[in-house]
């Protein structure tokens, strides 16, 4: 017998609402009609992965949701895929065969070999496998492949497989739980799908069947369906087709693999082919491939060279005799991580009344890591708690304690998952004591990043005077670390809307801000108000300007502005019109104050006027004899800076040149 299998990955290269994937083969050679097929029932049938019997028919597979180029591949081995595209995330892959040959009437065991590249959940269920049918729709395997009262007697010695000659019997089916003979289902997709006697279970966590099939041949089609979950999330399922095929052999029973825990060396034991370890010691796993009877002859391969790489061995002992033992000998490298997996093959060779060659496939599941891992740090809004999960190589027990942050916040300490409830950012310690794993962690911390709340400030603006653009900002308060940003609405906006400051082109409008912190804890929004006065652009015209002489005036007039007032009320026309005159007598400073009539912009305005003060005051007449002196100058006499007085006598008018404010004069001179 050819047995035709295959497997692929497809990378969906771009995001579409519905894949849809058909596969098939163009080689007519392997049509069943033409290579001598015993009918429906015969064990010779072709068979792959999903759809219809190899022949020129494709049978497509529909993917249900967005391919995506970062991280979502489909493991051509299953009928129908679906996707949660919210994850990136790659299908399962099974590394057992996806047909199996099995005894009749001997306890049967099928390996899932289930393997996720993610480390996903995986969930195990048997569905109705469905054909279509031009006639009747849609029809489970049952309605085109009944269990017929009768059986086929083959005859191996003739070349063409005879199957002319037929044995009737009775049948008298065990009715699945539910249902009450004679009116039982004979398909169930749970309890019996194909003629087991309802002693079909499939575990729902491994996908490892066990059964004892009653009647031979069969070529029994099932449907699994693989659920993906991560941290409680569905990713998606994948539906795997398996073909078992049942046959008569008086001689033969499933060998079985055996565990040597008590010789394991550097690794723990959990079930199910489970084993873990840690880096940076070399482990050892002894087991024992053992037939029911003393005339199996089995040999065992593995695939060490492949999955665990050159620092690993396998030796095997007493090949090709009812019992087989193999040691694996590995040292993990410094780098690896996660699972690794042995598939171990026991074929038993022995010489039946069968053209088979039994082959049983074992997957041994190793786990490497650190020995003990708090996790990933991560991040909690205020008030809120988390759980802690102490990860222990074996699930050992663990203690946590507090390196820094909030005291006396774990609910527990000899616990493998306390609660904790931190008032801040706070850094945990697992302790645990791996006995005999030397080369393990014992210790690991994860901090736990408190995401305070805040508030947010967008003031609101006043513009004043024609801008071609300004600045907005919104403010946080309360240290919240990273926060994004969205500004509404898009209209005015010049380039990003999602900083803490927005360029915009000046207008009378509103502006809304939403900032929300990178943890997704806390949202807040705040408005920012926008008066634009183009209009209001104040400006002072001064004429003359520079210094002028006591008793001259000045022009002060304001442009652009709105109301007017003008301060101090000294020497001047008014206060408040937009052109006044002012005429000091001595250096005054001038302040407009200017409030606009369409917004509050308002602006103060300021000009000094310097005079230079000049006041000529001799004093009143004097009358001195000769000899004497006289003091001249009155009270009112003003000379400022740059003034000069000169005094002449009274028949020539005194010039301003020489500032002599208070002379003393002696022996003044007689004239004529």
């Amino acid at each position: 017998m050819r047995d035709y299998w295959y497997d692929t990955v497809i990378h969906l290269p771009e995001p579409c609402g519905l894949w849809q994937i058909q596969d098939g083969s163009l080689n007519n050679s392997l049509n069943p009609n033409s290579c001598g097929y015993a009918g429906a029932y015969a064990p010779f049938n072709s068979n792959h992965e999903y759809g219809t019997n190899v022949d020129t028919i494709y049978s497509p597979t529909y993917i249900y949701g967005n391919g995506s180029s970062n991280g979502h591949d489909v493991t051509v081995k299953n009928g129908i895929s679906q996707i949660n595209t919210l994850y990136p995330n790659s299908s399962p892959y099974f590394l057992s065969y996806p047909t199996a040959v099995f005894v009749r009437n001997v306890p049967s065991f099928y390996a899932m070999n289930a393997v996720d590249p993610d480390g996903d959940s995986l969930s195990f269920s048997s569905i109705h496998l469905v054909f279509p049918d031009s006639a009747q729709g849609n029809r489970p395997m049952s309605h085109f492949l009944p269990w017929a009262p009768f059986r086929y007697c083959i005859d191996y010695t003739s070349p063409n497989w005879d199957t002319t000659m037929t044995c009737f019997r009775n049948i008298l089916y065990k009715c699945p739980p539910g249902s009450v003979y004679p009116n039982c289902t004979r398909y169930d997709p749970v309890y019996n799908p194909f003629d087991t006697d309802s002693t079909f279970q499939l575990n729902p966590t491994t996908g490892n069947i066990t059964f004892t099939a009653q009647s031979a041949p069969q070529s029994a089609d099932l449907l699994i369906r693989c659920d993906e979950y991560r941290n409680g999330v569905w990713l998606g399922a994948v539906n795997r087709r398996l073909r078992f095929i049942i046959v008569d052999s008086m001689f033969y029973s499933q060998p079985s693999l055996r565990i040597d825990t008590a010789n394991l060396v550097n690794c723990s034991f959990d079930s199910n082919y489970v084993f873990r370890a840690c880096t940076g010691a070399p482990i050892s796993i002894p087991f024992d491939a053992l037939g029911i009877n003393n005339v199996s002859q089995l040999k065992l391969r593995d695939n060490h060279n492949f999955s665990l790489g050159a620092s690993s061995s396998v030796t095997y002992f007493n090949q090709a005799s009812d019992s087989v033992r193999g040691v694996l000998l590995w040292t993990p490298p410094a780098n690896a991580s996660g699972w690794y997996n042995l598939l171990v093959t026991v074929k038993d060779s022995v010489c039946s009344m069968t053209p088979y060659m039994f082959e049983h496939p074992y997957l041994l599941r190793i786990w490497i890591s650190d020995g003990v891992n708090a996790g990933r740090d991560t991040a909690i809004c205020a008030g809120a708690s988390i759980q802690l999960q102490a990860n222990v190589l074996g699930n050992n027990p663990a203690t946590w304690s507090v390196l820094s942050g909030s005291a006396n916040s774990l609910s527990c300490t000899n616990c493998n998952n306390p609660i904790a409830t931190p008032a801040q950012t706070t850094t945990y310690v697992v302790q645990a004591n791996l006995t005999g794993l030397s080369s393990c962690k014992q210790k690991d911390t994860i901090t736990i990043v408190v995401q305070p709340d805040f508030s947010l400030n967008a003031t609101d603006t006043l513009i004043c005077a024609p801008l071609n653009q300004i600045n907005l900002y919104a403010q946080p308060s309360g240290l919240p670390g990273a926060l994004t940003y969205q500004w509404s609405p898009a209209s005015g906006i010049l380039g990003s809307s999602t900083q803490s400051q927005i360029t915009i082109n000046p207008s009378s409008t509103q502006y809304i801000v939403v900032a929300s912190d990178t943890v997704g804890c806390f949202t807040h929004t705040d408005t920012s108000s926008i008066v634009y006065d183009p209009t209001f652009n104040p400006e002072l015209l001064v004429s003359p300007t520079g210094s002028i002489c006591t008793g001259d005036s000045v022009q002060l007039q304001i442009t652009g502005g709105g109301n007017i007032s003008w301060s101090p009320a000294y020497h001047i026309s008014s206060l408040s019109d937009a052109v006044v005159w002012v005429w000091p007598d001595t250096t005054v400073s001038y302040v407009a104050d200017i409030v606009s009539a369409n917004s509050a912009c308002h602006e103060s305005l300021t000009y000094t006027v310097p005079v230079i003060a000049l006041r000529a005051d001799a004093g009143l007449d004097q009358e001195i004899f000769d000899g004497e002196a006289v003091i001249l100058g009155g009270p009112n006499m003003l000379c400022g800076a740059g003034c000069h007085l000169k005094w002449f006598p009274i028949s020539i008018y005194f010039l301003i040149i020489l500032c002599i404010p208070k002379p003393y004069l002696t022996k003044p001179s007689r004239i004529g």
